[in-house]
């Protein structure tokens, strides 16, 4: 996994975002447990954690809670932590750091609940 930015300090603020690139196998859980296990300065405010956005597109009600019953069965998921933006198109995968998980069984996972979820988002047409 190659991250592309820099980490700067949240101050305990929300959650800080950074982009990385990573293959469909590469082990995120693996990543997942080193983030969680990260002893930083606002820990006890912000728990460090890391997520994997997907994106789909026409996500209503019913799909969005498919994506989150499907996400319960991938090992390495926390369901729980995980968030569906219907607007965006978007699905943040909180990983927990148990076990390995990849995108390729993140997506699949969506996929046959009739979710195609992509890792990158395409472009609006105009």
């Amino acid at each position: 996994m190659k991250t592309e930015d820099k980490i700067a300090p949240n101050q305990g603020k929300g959650a800080s975002r950074i982009v990385a690139t990573a293959d469909e196998k590469t082990d995120l859980g693996a990543a997942a447990d080193k983030v969680n296990k990260a002893d930083t300065p606002h820990k006890a405010k912000a728990a460090p954690g890391l997520a994997v956005v997907v994106f789909a597109e026409r996500l209503d009600k019913e799909s969005a809670e498919k994506a989150e019953k499907a996400l319960a069965k991938v090992k390495g998921v926390d369901a729980k932590g995980s968030k569906v933006d219907r607007e965006k198109g978007e699905i943040s995968v909180k990983l927990n750091g148990d076990h390995k998980v990849t995108i390729a069984e993140i997506t699949g996972a969506l996929k046959d609940a009739g979710i195609e979820a992509k890792t990158t988002k395409e472009k609006s047409k105009s």
